[in-house]
C-alpha cells in the first residue's frame, strides 16, 4: 500500500502452471497437450471502499506447448507476448464458495500487439435466499474484440458448473458466452466441528462459441442440466 488507509497499492505477481489439455471431437479425445505457462505482471491498484478493487498494469506471458499423446492437431512450440491490462473486481458475496446472498462482478481487458489480439473477460453473479432455497445466476463472456485468442490461451468450458455435461476443457473457443441458473435446497448442516450447510442443487447451463477450436460440429447454443449435492466445510 502507498498510504495508511490502503486506498492505493502496487502489486507485482508471478505464477507458473503446468496442465494437460485434452483435444475433443465428437465426444472422443484425440490428443493431449502439455501446456506450461509462466506469467508475470505489475499493477497499480485502488481499493474501491468495501466493494472491491481496480487494477491497471502490464503482463508478460510465456506459453510452451508440447504433444503428450495422440494426433498432432495443433502446432507446438513457445509463444511469448506482453501487453497492458485493466481489471475491476467487485465482490459482495457472504461466502467464498456456495454463497447464499450477494453479488459479484469481474471485468478484465488485456491487449497486446505481437501477436495482435485483445481479450475481454466479463462475469456477473448473484445469489439470493428465500426460506430454505438459494437461487443463483451467472452470466459470463470471454472473447477477443481484436484479432483471435491463441488456441492454448482460449476460453475453456467443461467441468462442474462450467457446462457440467461435458468433460473438463472439452469445449475450447473464442467469443464464448455462458449462462447459468441454479436452485439449491438447504437440507441440513455438517456434523459438529464443521461449518456450513448441505445443499441439493439443480443447475441449468447454456453456452455458445463464436469460434470453435474443438468439438467443431457442435454449433449454436449448447445446454447442460446437472443435479448435485454438496456444501462448504
Amino acid at each position: 500500500p502507498f498510504d495508511p488507509a490502503q486506498r492505493f497499492f502496487l502489486q507485482p505477481t508471478f505464477g507458473m502452471q503446468r496442465q494437460i489439455r485434452g483435444i475433443y471431437q465428437d465426444d472422443l479425445k484425440f490428443a493431449e497437450y502439455r501446456i506450461s505457462t509462466q506469467a508475470g505482471e505489475v499493477a497499480l491498484g485502488s481499493n474501491l471502499g468495501r466493494f472491491g478493487q481496480a487494477r491497471l498494469g502490464w503482463q508478460e506471458k510465456k506459453l510452451d506447448a508440447s504433444l503428450e499423446t495422440g494426433l498432432p492437431i495443433f502446432p507446438t512450440g513457445t509463444t511469448r507476448y506482453g501487453g497492458a491490462f485493466v481489471s475491476v473486481d467487485l465482490d459482495q458475496f457472504n461466502r467464498l464458495y456456495f454463497p447464499s446472498e450477494g453479488w459479484a462482478t469481474r471485468l478484465r481487458y488485456f491487449s497486446t500487439s505481437d501477436p495482435d489480439f485483445s481479450r475481454l473477460d466479463a462475469t456477473a453473479e448473484v445469489a439470493h435466499t428465500i426460506g430454505r432455497y438459494v437461487l443463483g445466476a451467472e452470466l459470463a463472456y470471454t472473447g477477443s474484440p481484436n484479432g483471435r485468442l491463441p488456441f492454448f490461451d482460449a476460453s475453456s468450458l467443461g467441468g462442474f458448473l462450467n457446462m457440467s455435461a461435458f468433460a473438463k476443457g472439452q469445449l475450447i473457443g473464442d467469443d464464448v458466452t455462458y449462462a447459468q441458473l441454479r436452485a439449491e435446497r438447504i437440507i441440513g448442516t455438517f456434523p459438529i466441528g464443521l461449518r456450513g450447510d448441505l445443499r441439493l442443487g439443480l443447475a441449468f447451463e447454456a453456452a455458445r462459441r463464436g469460434v470453435a477450436f474443438t468439438e467443431t460440429r457442435r454449433n449454436g447454443w449448447l445446454n447442460s442440466t446437472t443435479v448435485y449435492f454438496g456444501g462448504e466445510t
